[in-house]
């Protein structure tokens, strides 16, 4: 009878380990594929970003001269920012042309601009190629421009047009006055003046003679 009691237990407890160890296994097993699905989630999530950054705050120019403009803006905040792109165009021009991408900096200078009135704007992308709306766009003149009526340090003075002989050149340079000329009279001045000068003669002459009489 003990024997028989033994023998059962014995069953139960080898079932027992035998569920344990199967619970085990399938438990790893669970464990393993939600790590997978969680990992291909993360990569998947990455894969599909589709969220862009938020466009670039503060830009600003900080220094232009004759062919270069020196701007500069508020870095992005997001994790995944990869840079920016700068964007612009001159008067005259009707579209936005592209700057090779910017790395992560808050400042850039461009070179080699034509000297007029330069629009510039900017975006942000991220490490998945979303890029940003548009930031604000700012403008100033690259070099200066005769007749605009601005005063550039280049110039001597800028009266707003491109007319020689006005006291401000077409070159936007201070013209010397014309010299004073004394005027000539003209054959009926100098008849004029003949005429008053007999009449002037004759009239002493006519009162001198009236004295002498009385």
């Amino acid at each position: 009878m003990k024997k028989n009691h033994i023998v059962k237990e014995y069953k139960i407890n080898s079932r027992l380990n035998q569920l344990s160890f199967e619970m085990t296994g399938k438990c790893i097993y669970i464990l393993v594929i939600i790590v997978s699905l969680s990992i291909l989630l993360i990569h998947s999530a990455k894969a599909l970003d589709m969220t862009p950054p938020a466009p670039p705050q503060g830009l600003t120019i900080i220094a232009v001269n004759m062919s270069d403009i020196e701007i500069a803006w508020v870095a992005n905040t997001e994790l995944d920012l990869a840079g920016y792109i700068l964007y612009h165009r001159i008067v005259g021009e009707t579209s936005f042309s592209s700057i090779p991408p910017l790395p992560l900096s808050t400042s850039h200078t461009i070179t080699g601009l034509t000297p007029g009135i330069n629009f510039l704007k900017i975006t942000a992308f991220d490490k998945s190629g979303n890029e940003s709306d548009f930031s604000k766009v700012v403008s100033d003149v690259a070099g200066f421009i005769c007749g605009d009526s601005i005063l550039s340090p280049e110039e001597e003075c800028d009266d707003g047009n491109l007319e020689d002989g006005d006291g401000c050149s077409s070159a936007c340079l201070v013209e010397e006055p014309p010299p004073t000329v004394t005027a000539i009279p003209t054959l009926s001045q100098w008849g004029l003046i003949t005429m008053a000068g007999v009449l002037g003669i004759v009239g002493f002459m006519v009162i001198r003679r009236r004295k002498v009489t009385a």
